[in-house]
C-alpha cells in the first residue's frame, strides 16, 4: 500500500527558530489579519504588520529556541522580525516599490554595477530585502538613504518571510533553495560611501540653513561660505549647472563684494571634483 506523504507547510515558528539556529535575533512583529488589518487591534495603525509587539526589542529579542517557540505558541498571527547591526552580522538594504525605490536602485546599479549575489527576499509589498554582512563596527540605520531606500543595521530589525504584508500577500525569499547555500555578500563599497555622504548630510542639517543664506558675508569668509553651500547643494543631488547658477546668485546678492563668476566657478567646479571622486572610488571598490 502506498501512502503519500504530504509535507506541512512551515509556520512562522519554524522560520523563526531557523534563524535563531543561523545567529539571528529574532523578535514579535505585530501582524496581519484575515480582513487585512494590524493585530494590534487599532483600525488606523500607521505600520501595520510592521511594529514591533515589545516596546524593549532590542533587549527581548532572542535566539533562545525555547523563548522563540514560546513567543508564538500561542499567538500563530504575529509576524517575525530580525534585528540587524553587529548582533547579527547583518545590514539590509530596504527597497520600497511604492517609494520610487526599484528606479532608485536601477539608477545606481546602471552607475556603479550590479549587486552581488547575496540573500534576498521579496516582500509582500512589491519591493526587496538585500541581506549582506554587517561591516566591523557596524553602520548606522540610515531612512531616506536615497529616495525609496532604507538602510537597517544598528539599532534596526527587518520583517522576514513568511510575516504578511497589509496588502495580503507573504515576505518570501527570492530562492526556494535554504537561505544558508547563498553566501552573504559584503556590503558594496559604493553603498559604505553613500552612507558616509548621507552622514554628512545630517551633520549639514544641523545648520541653519534660512540663517545662513540670509547673512551677508564681508571679504575673508566669501570663498569658505560659497564652498559650504554648494557642498550642501551638491550633497542633495542638485544638478553641478544648477548649482553654480544658485550660488553665482546668491554671491550677487550677499557677499559684500561679490566674486566674479570665474572664480565661483572655481569654487563649484573644486567641490565638485570632491564629490565626484568620493562617488567614483566607492564605485570603483564596488
Amino acid at each position: 500500500m502506498n501512502v503519500e506523504v504530504v509535507k506541512r507547510k512551515p509556520v512562522v515558528t519554524d522560520y523563526a527558530t531557523h534563524y535563531a539556529e543561523i545567529g539571528w535575533p529574532v523578535l514579535t512583529v505585530a501582524g496581519i489579519t484575515a480582513d487585512l488589518k494590524c493585530t494590534c487591534g487599532n483600525d488606523n495603525c500607521k505600520a501595520a504588520g510592521k511594529h514591533p509587539m515589545l516596546a524593549d526589542w532590542p533587549n527581548k529579542s532572542s535566539m533562545d529556541l525555547e523563548v522563540i517557540r514560546n513567543y508564538f505558541a500561542n499567538h500563530g498571527d504575529l509576524n517575525v522580525g530580525i534585528c540587524t547591526g553587529q548582533r547579527s552580522r547583518l545590514v539590509v538594504l530596504d527597497v520600497d516599490a511604492r517609494s520610487g525605490g526599484l528606479e532608485t536602485l536601477e539608477e545606481c546599479l546602471q552607475l556603479y554595477g550590479d549587486l552581488p549575489l547575496t540573500p534576498m527576499v521579496h516582500t509582500g509589498g512589491g519591493g526587496n530585502h538585500y541581506y549582506f554582512k554587517c561591516p566591523l563596527g557596524g553602520l548606522p540605520s540610515r531612512i531616506s538613504l536615497l529616495p525609496g531606500i532604507d538602510l537597517k543595521c544598528e539599532g534596526g530589525y527587518v520583517v522576514a518571510p513568511p510575516s504578511r504584508h497589509l496588502s495580503g500577500k507573504e515576505y518570501v525569499w527570492d530562492t526556494f533553495q535554504d537561505i544558508e547555500s547563498i553566501p552573504m555578500a559584503p556590503l558594496p563599497d559604493w553603498l559604505q560611501h553613500l552612507i558616509v555622504r548621507s552622514a554628512q548630510i545630517q551633520t549639514d542639517s544641523k545648520v541653519d540653513w534660512q540663517k545662513f543664506i540670509d547673512t551677508r558675508v564681508q571679504e575673508g569668509g566669501r570663498n569658505s561660505n560659497l564652498a559650504k553651500l554648494t557642498g550642501h547643494l551638491l550633497r542633495r543631488w542638485v544638478d553641478p549647472y544648477v548649482c553654480l547658477k544658485i550660488v553665482y546668485a546668491w554671491n550677487c546678492l550677499w557677499c559684500d563684494p561679490p566674486l566674479d563668476f570665474q572664480e565661483v566657478l572655481g569654487i563649484v567646479n573644486s567641490i565638485s571634483r570632491i564629490q565626484l571622486t568620493q562617488l567614483t572610488q566607492g564605485a570603483g571598490n564596488a
